[in-house]
């Protein structure tokens, strides 16, 4: 009798926190309020700076699950408010490292974000407080925020192989690539993902997308056509990739089919020199 009595007791308190969270009515996307720092600062493995936004990632229906046992936790991501733009790291260009607009009292404040800087929190704790009212993550920053952590799991793994022989030139890839602030993502893809003998080449696509408002401008157009030739005369220099075509284009004209024929390619992959000596504001590496 007694352990029944626990276990509706259990029960009730599971249908409590739900209900809860739920009047609460939290979303992906909200920042918990300063209340709730002291509360999450046990759960998170880094101390955070007080202006600190403390983002929820974790997809609205499964904040409102109905099985507390089943989804007793909420992921979270820190992000800090920072003055300056780093191009370099906005657009999902960087799988690491990552910045976005919020809004505070109708104010654009841009937050710096750090893959590692995710955790999760008990979902007691949404339930004991409402978010914050005053800051929030616009729609399109919040579809970059959620791509970019989903990139973690699901992003395009090259072969060794091909990786190996682009590393003579990294440095003048990554020249390029600091240059292409008006490129969002660059698409690759290769003839097999097998690691392929030195004798036999890997055979490569690769197209280059800007927003369809900044392609339209012809200067600017001109510029990235001029970047992407640096990108695969680079490759071309490597021994063992041919490059077959490379394209500019717009967003808008990149089709679903070629999504999943193509890999989106971060060029930083040798490169750990923007995470190396630059923590966020408050933080430490």
């Amino acid at each position: 009798m007694r352990l029944r009595a626990e276990i509706a007791r259990a029960e009730e308190s599971s249908r409590n926190v739900v209900q809860a969270v739920r009047e609460n009515d939290w979303r992906q996307g909200d920042v918990l309020p300063s209340a709730a720092r002291h509360v999450i600062s046990p759960f998170v493995s880094a101390p955070f700076p007080p202006d600190a936004w403390v983002i929820v990632l974790t997809q609205s229906c499964d904040l409102v699950h109905n099985n507390l046992a089943a989804e007793p936790s909420a992921e979270v991501i820190v992000a800090s408010p920072i003055t300056d733009e780093d191009k370099e790291v906005r657009h999902l260009r960087n799988p690491r490292r990552l910045q976005i607009e919020g809004a505070q009292d109708q104010n654009s404040v841009l937050l710096d974000l750090r893959i590692t800087q995710r955790h999760s929190i008990p979902k007691w704790v949404l339930a004991g407080h409402e978010p914050d009212g005053d800051r929030m993550i616009p729609e399109g920053d919040l579809r970059t925020l959620v791509q970019w952590v989903a990139a973690r799991y699901d992003r395009r793994a090259f072969p060794d192989a091909f990786m190996d022989r682009l590393k003579p030139v990294d440095k003048n890839l990554q020249k390029a690539w600091k240059r292409m602030r008006a490129v969002t993502c660059i698409y690759l893809s290769i003839s097999s993902y097998e690691e392929l003998p030195e004798e036999s080449p890997y055979r490569v696509a690769l197209i280059a997308a800007m927003t369809s408002e900044d392609f339209e401008s012809a200067d600017l157009r001109g510029q990235m056509e001029v970047q992407l030739g640096r990108v695969t005369a680079a490759m071309d220099d490597c021994g063992g990739i041919e490059i077959e075509r490379a394209e500019l284009r717009p967003e808008g004209e990149i089709s679903l089919e070629e999504l999943r024929l193509f890999g989106r390619w971060y060029l930083d992959t040798y490169s750990d020199r923007d995470e190396q000596h630059r923590a966020p504001p408050g933080n430490s590496e």
